[in-house]
């Protein structure tokens, strides 16, 4: 995927890194893109996650995460509930086997930082999540 991005792309800078933590380099990126990668950090390490983001974002930065995601902790623990009540169990075990974030919880994490949030539900599962740094110059 990172050689189409680039074939498509052009003139793009791609780093590789394992979420919560990024590698260290010099410059500070103006657009940070994870796609069903968000899912394997753990709800505690969340804030840890946004933090690393947001020391290797610039000014203007854009953050997308498009995953499956679920509004709120309740939604999830609802939603999980009435898979295993309705014997769709392995779903239910899936959805218990990683760690889908909440986007009310991100949407915190990223507005301490300065960042507006926007959440687009794709479908029930599937959102795009889009964070960008709140412009303070005005």
């Amino acid at each position: 995927m990172r050689e189409k991005l680039i074939e498509k792309c052009g003139d793009i800078r791609v780093i590789s890194g394992m979420l919560p933590e990024l590698p260290e380099v010099p410059e500070k990126f103006g657009v940070i893109v994870s796609t069903y990668d968000i899912h394997h950090v753990k709800h505690e390490n969340t804030e840890h996650m946004v933090d690393n983001i947001c020391k290797h974002a610039d000014e203007n930065c854009l953050v997308i995460f498009a995953d499956v995601m679920f509004e709120s902790k309740e939604e999830y623990q609802n939603h999980v509930a009435d898979l295993k009540r309705k014997n769709i169990t392995e779903r239910a075990y899936d959805l218990e086997d990683e760690y889908f974030q909440y986007v009310d919880v991100l949407s915190d994490v990223f507005k301490k930082h300065g960042y507006i949030v926007k959440d687009g539900r794709q479908n029930f599962y599937t959102h795009i999540f889009k964070a960008k740094k709140q412009d303070n110059s005005k």
